[in-house]
């Protein structure tokens, strides 16, 4: 990418929300604790901590929406491709839009993991 500064910035907001899904993931498993011992009050302060880190993620997303509106035509066709892979592997081209992929990767296979035990949770509170 051209804009270094800009890169930065979206790199900045990636690693910021990936923390945020890190700490949704720990949350979630304090959310299942809570439920196991009956604990109504913890519960609640969690799911209150928990709905934080997913705004906070969501911010995130739409400040980079932001960013990218501001590149040029091919640069947002670019990051836009490193930000929402579906399946396909993009050709990352320098080292920011490595670390854009990289990033992204990561926060996929750690939405995927997050999904995956609140699933887990929410059978159990079901039951």
């Amino acid at each position: 990418m051209e804009n270094k500064e800009t890169a930065g910035k979206i790199i900045n907001n990636l690693k910021t929300k990936y923390r945020g899904l890190n700490q949704v993931y720990d949350l979630t498993r304090e959310i299942e604790k809570a439920l196991e011992n009956g604990d109504e009050g913890s519960l609640d302060i969690v799911l209150d901590m928990r709905q934080k880190q997913l705004e906070l993620c969501m911010d995130m997303d739409r400040q980079n929406e932001d960013l990218v509106g501001r590149l040029t035509e091919a640069e947002k066709i670019r990051v836009n491709t490193l930000l929402r892979t579906q399946g396909k592997d993009p050709k990352p081209d320098g080292e920011d839009e490595e670390e854009i992929y990289a990033m992204t990767k990561r926060i996929k296979n750690l939405l995927i993991k997050t999904v995956d035990y609140d699933k887990k949770v929410n059978s159990r509170l079901n039951k």
